[in-house]
């Protein structure tokens, strides 16, 4: 394979202009997103950079994440949770080692309702119909998430699910 030839004009042109000037990211702080700061959200995924990705991401806006790799370890860590201060969302993976994130919602339902759980998945076919259950079960119709994630999709996704499960009557 020949490396491609560029344009002589269009080096030409990249000679005369000069590159463009850096701009800094933007500072964050959980002052940007108020109704994140000191909420709990569990991450749950078997993906190390998924969940190192959403806790980074999560806890610049102020959120206190945990992370869980298997279903049965989220389980156990949200039911403990239960006894001081519970998590105000789950953050879960679709396809987990040992579980679908439908199944985490069936066993976190047992504990509390409504679920406040954000689904995962990567962008394709869903064999178990994970989306379709969860939602016939009380999935929040927002309560879903691309991976990878976006960032304003997933604060936006984070707040709308905090607002929904912290409404008069919707804790059984």
């Amino acid at each position: 394979i020949r490396p491609r030839k560029t344009n002589p004009s269009i080096q030409r042109a990249g000679r005369k202009r000069p590159p463009a000037e850096a701009i800094p990211a933007p500072v964050v702080t959980a002052d940007d997103r108020p109704k994140l700061k000191g909420r709990r959200v569990l991450v749950v995924d078997s993906e190390p950079a998924v969940r190192t990705s959403a806790h980074c991401l999560l806890e610049k806006y102020g959120c206190v994440v945990e992370t869980a790799q298997r279903g049965d370890e989220a389980e156990s860590l949200y039911q403990h949770s239960l006894r001081d201060s519970r998590y105000d969302v789950v953050l879960t993976g679709i396809k987990l080692p040992d579980m679908t994130g439908y199944e985490l919602m069936m066993k976190l339902k047992q504990m509390i309702s409504p679920v406040p759980l954000i689904l995962m998945s990567e962008f394709g076919w869903d064999a178990g119909h994970t989306l379709v259950k969860a939602r016939q079960a009380g999935l929040h119709s927002r309560g879903y998430l691309i991976k990878p994630f976006i960032l304003k999709q997933l604060l936006d996704t984070v707040e709308t699910i905090i607002d929904w499960s912290n409404e008069p009557g919707s804790q059984a």
